[in-house]
């Protein structure tokens, strides 16, 4: 049975509360990857004295080696029968893994993927495009933040989830476009207004079936009745790790708590080395 608009609102707070502390986690290490490691209040205190910031970032450095031994390492997909009599089929898949695999942005999205990944999480999205006439199978790595994951699932690849969500930020008048003009504006006066639409997919009867919605709308927008002819859904989820709580998370737990102390310590001793000290009996002196 189709869901309700007050079903999709309320499955989509519940998952989006389960993944609240995963998210940040992600958030916190894209910070610490681009520098940004001291809270607002050290910044603040190291200011006032004129000290430099000093911080250490082994947590990109770290990645980015990763990053490049991947990026020197990527292979093309082999596929083989295992019988003889799938011979002539995997050549097919062959032929098209290879189109699929050669086309300029693979190699960009799956090291965008391996980024994500180390992260915590990574999901890519295969669909089907028209490009100039021609269908086209294209891969892209979805902004982590974009997705929101069935909060019972606890399988490292999402493979036991009933639902997923999709935070789609689009242009208010190309989505009014695409769909019928069915999508609320809050602000039609303003000609670069953007809107948030949600693309839920849920595992029904049938298969997988697409929601097309809003959080400030009455109604749903669009349903589809499983849009690919496998009654799949079009996502691809690794979780680095999971927890006992059930959050994933990706290395930077583990590198934080050492690139912390590194750079508490730098800036600790800097502080010391630029201070001056003068030690005296409290009796010793008239004007302390």
């Amino acid at each position: 049975m189709q869901k309700t608009i007050d079903i999709l609102k309320k499955h989509l707070d519940d998952d989006l509360f389960a993944n609240e502390l995963s998210v940040a986690e992600y958030n916190e290490a894209k910070k610490y990857y681009h520098g940004d490691h001291l809270p607002n209040d050290v910044k603040e205190i190291l200011r006032e004295r004129g000290q430099p910031i000093l911080y250490e970032n082994i947590y990109k450095t770290i990645v980015d080696k990763i990053l490049g031994y991947k990026a020197q390492n990527i292979q093309e997909i082999k596929i083989t029968g295992r019988q003889e009599e799938d011979k002539a089929l995997a050549n097919l898949l062959q032929d098209l893994v290879r189109v699929f695999s050669q086309k300029d942005n693979f190699d960009k999205e799956i090291l965008k993927r391996d980024f994500e990944l180390m992260l915590g999480l990574s999901v890519c999205e295969v669909w089907i495009e028209d490009i100039d006439g021609d269908l086209e199978v294209t891969l892209k790595t979805l902004p982590t933040h974009s997705i929101v994951i069935d909060r019972y699932s606890t399988d490292i690849n999402a493979l036991d989830a009933r639902r997923f969500h999709k935070l789609i930020n689009i242009d208010a008048y190309l989505a009014n476009e695409l769909f019928d003009s069915k999508v609320i504006i809050p602000n039609p006066n303003n000609h670069d207004s953007r809107v948030e639409i949600i693309e839920s997919w849920y595992k029904e009867a049938e298969g997988w079936n697409r929601y097309i919605w809003q959080k400030n709308s009455n109604d749903v927008i669009a349903y589809e009745v499983t849009p690919f002819k496998d009654k799949a859904h079009p996502f691809i989820v690794s979780k680095f790790h999971i927890d006992h709580n059930n959050k994933w998370y990706g290395i930077f737990r583990d590198i934080k708590p050492l690139q912390d102390f590194i750079n508490f310590t730098e800036n600790k001793i800097a502080n010391m080395m630029g201070s001056f000290k003068a030690f005296y009996e409290s009796g010793s002196v008239i004007d302390k």
